[in-house]
């Protein structure tokens, strides 16, 4: 008997170790968060249930002996929440919870209407919106999936966040994963649905490759969203679908990130960050697509490319591939291509041809700047800046890379005008706001084809983000403010040691000109503006900070002059006079 009982205790005395659980449980329409009940339930033999209340700030602090568990959030008036289990054998914190007083919404089957975040809309089958009805979803609203459902757009949808309050399509489960659910599939040709300020997550399996998170053969607006944690690809326009997606932050996710079939009508692929993708970021089938001002990283192929169509201005970074062209004559230009394994490549196949356009982009810090894999060649290798690449190209235009002659800005370049200098990066971190802008100094300003220009009337920069100043310190007063007139305007400005000895230079956007006032080492200026200043009219200013070899630049504020009424006045003459010459009449 003693031994059996000893054996007990060797096999379950860890049963007798006591863990302190601690956590914050909110209400989502409350301050007082007193009150919550915290349940612990028992899912295996060494566990004892545990419970306790939360304090009036939502925390609570409870015992509880080694074990698996599941907990119960609860309280009445509040939809309970229920953990996965897990298994506690040490003190925890646990993630914050909070509870919702909104009402869940169960939905399946044919839908139309406005769905506001005044309830909690779940998915308890597939769903859809039938031809010539429309679904409107509100900014705040939550749709979770109970199982693996799929919404079906055969009208319109119009989910239509904001940027502080965005709509959201998610899972129904306690610890969510991609797969949880099936997305959602529009096939309207007649209507344009519109998803901006929208996250979609936790979408698909991985045994399918061509499905999407979204999957387009109508027409479809993506603005402003976030596609993530999913297993399916993002975005995948195909059969006669017309897609712009401008502005998306997409990652995680399947095989694509965004993907154009052969079959699409038309794509417009904008200003989207996307990154950690299991293989292509940018894949496009067809031939009249744009592909414009994208950031991609860490990912496959960044962008390939089976057609025509603009490769324009997108930063690629930290990838096997920057660009691969696999056919056609795709205009590549303008882009920035750092830390991939290969810049630019072109496909080795006997069947496809790819003669891609290569011109004013930036190739820095890669494996191969051009990487031919078989016999083709670049249409034109142009007006290029290549640094610091392992190699710089196998296969391009006769007499590339050969130093003979300079560019307009005096730079050695070869006969094609291509450059070879350090192209002076503000930064090269994806985390950076500045990532891949040129620096001051950077030999690819104004270094591009001399027929185009930027947006400032000079001649084009090389790269995807064209040099603009970037602000070295911060501008305090005026900010936004009405001034008076009859007083002197103090203008002050944040120093941070940028210069020593240093000099600055208040400058006031007039409109027509720039006003300027010079004040040696101080950060503040007294500047009287009565002789130009116009009331009701709203002026900028910066500054900017010199010695005898930097300068350093500030950001712009602004403010506007107040509109001061004359004061009261006498009137003098005439007063009651009998005047002789009507021709000549003093009034004073």
């Amino acid at each position: 008997m003693g031994i059996r009982l000893l054996l007990c205790l060797l096999v379950f005395g860890y049963n007798l170790s006591a863990n302190t659980i601690t956590g914050t449980i909110l209400l989502d329409n409350e301050i007082d968060h007193s009150g919550i009940a915290v349940r612990f339930i028992p899912k295996s033999i060494s566990a004892m249930e545990a419970s306790g209340l939360t304090d009036p700030d939502g925390y609570y602090s409870i015992v509880v002996v080694s074990g698996v568990y599941e907990i119960e959030f609860s309280k009445e008036g509040y939809q309970t929440h229920l953990s996965d289990e897990f298994f506690i054998n040490n003190d925890l914190e646990l993630e914050d919870v909070i509870l919702t007083s909104k009402p869940v919404t169960e939905v399946s089957g044919t839908i139309n209407g406005i769905w506001s975040s005044e309830n909690i809309y779940r998915v308890v089958g597939d769903i859809t919106v039938p031809p010539n009805q429309s679904l409107s979803i509100l900014p705040g609203t939550k749709i979770s999936f109970d199982g693996f459902y799929q919404m079906n757009i055969q009208g319109l949808l119009i989910s239509e966040g904001t940027e502080d309050d965005f709509v959201v399509f998610s899972s129904s489960q306690n610890s969510p994963a991609a797969g949880d659910w099936k997305g959602l599939r529009f096939t309207s040709s007649s209507d344009t649905s519109k998803i901006n300020y929208t996250i979609i997550e936790y979408v698909g399996t991985p045994d399918n490759n061509t499905e999407g998170v979204l999957r387009n053969t109508g027409k479809l607006e993506v603005q402003n969203s976030i596609i993530r944690h999913s297993a399916y690809t993002a975005i995948y326009n195909t059969a006669g679908g017309a897609l712009l997606a401008y502005n998306n932050k997409i990652y995680d996710s399947g095989f694509y990130g965004i993907l154009t079939g052969s079959s699409a009508d038309k794509a417009v692929i904008d200003s989207n960050e996307i990154y950690d993708i299991e293989q292509i970021a940018i894949h496009n089938a067809w031939t009249g697509i744009e592909i414009t001002n994208n950031t991609v990283y860490n990912t496959g192929l960044g962008i390939q490319n089976w057609g025509s169509g603009d490769i324009f201005k997108n930063v690629v970074m930290n990838c096997s591939s920057g660009i691969f062209v696999v056919d056609g004559q795709p205009n590549v230009s303008n882009n920035t291509l750092i830390s991939n394994d290969e810049a630019i490549s072109l496909y080795d196949t006997d069947f496809w041809n790819p003669q891609p356009f290569i011109e004013n982009n930036i190739m820095a810090f890669n494996g191969y700047g051009i990487k031919s894999r078989g016999v083709h060649v670049p249409s034109s290798v142009r007006y290029n800046l290549f640094y610091s690449n392992t190699n710089l190209a196998n296969k391009t235009p006769v007499g590339f890379g050969i130093i003979v002659t300079e560019n307009a800005n005096g730079i050695e370049a070869d006969t094609y005008l291509n450059i070879f200098e350090n192209p002076l990066f503000y930064s090269t971190s994806v985390d950076d706001e500045y990532l891949a802008h040129l620096n001051i100094g950077s030999p690819a300003i104004d270094a591009g084809d001399p027929t185009l220009s930027d947006n400032d009337g000079s001649v084009i920069d090389l790269g995807a983000k064209p040099f603009f100043i970037i602000p070295d310190f911060l501008l305090t007063s005026p900010k936004g403010d009405t001034l008076n007139l009859n007083l002197p305007v103090h203008f002050i400005w944040e120093e941070e040691g940028i210069l020593d000895p240093v000099s600055y230079t208040l400058y006031i956007d007039t409109g027509d000109t720039f006003e300027s006032f010079t004040e040696l080492t101080e950060v503040e200026l007294m500047a009287n503006l009565d002789h130009f200043a116009i009331p009701n009219k709203t002026y900028d200013w910066f500054v900017v900070a010199t010695d005898d070899t930097e300068i350093a630049y500030s950001d712009t504020l602004s403010f506007t002059i107040k509109n001061i009424p004359p004061e009261p006045f006498v009137l003098n003459t005439p007063d009651n006079q009998e005047l002789e010459n009507l021709e000549e009449v003093l009034f004073s």
